[in-house]
Order: C-alpha cells, then sequence, then structure tokens
C-alpha cells in the first residue's frame, strides 16, 4: 500500500500468531521504524521515548478513531 505523507493511517495483526511488516520508505521513516522496532523487542517501548522518536523524526503518533465495525 502507499500512504502519502500526512495520511493517517495503522497496522494490525489481528491473527493470533506473528506478524512482519516491510516499510519501504525514506530514510527518515525507515530510521524510524528501526527505532521503535528495537525499542519493541525490549518490550513495548516508554510512551515518553517512543513520543521524543516520534518527534525526532517530524511525525506524531494519534489515537485510532474506532471503525464503523467496531
Amino acid at each position: 500500500m502507499f500512504v502519502p505523507r500526512g495520511v493517517r493511517h495503522a497496522f494490525s495483526n489481528p491473527g493470533p500468531g506473528r506478524a512482519r511488516i516491510l516499510v519501504i520508505g525514506s530514510s527518515p521513516v525507515q530510521a524510524l521504524v528501526e527505532e521503535i522496532g528495537r525499542a519493541a523487542t525490549e518490550g513495548s517501548p516508554e510512551p515518553k521515548a517512543a513520543a521524543e522518536a516520534y518527534e525526532r523524526f517530524n511525525s506524531e503518533l494519534r489515537p485510532l478513531r474506532p471503525s464503523a465495525s467496531s
């Protein structure tokens, strides 16, 4: 899928098994994903640390809006 800059998006794994995601993006996007991924291998990243990482990469986390099927 292609997500243009500024468009809200999310990923999920509805199944019981582990999921993997392949991100192809600009080098700043790749660096952000790798930084968050490294923190996630040690458990859930601390919210403050994750927010700081997103800020460094000029990105932000926003709460998901419930879908129509929720």
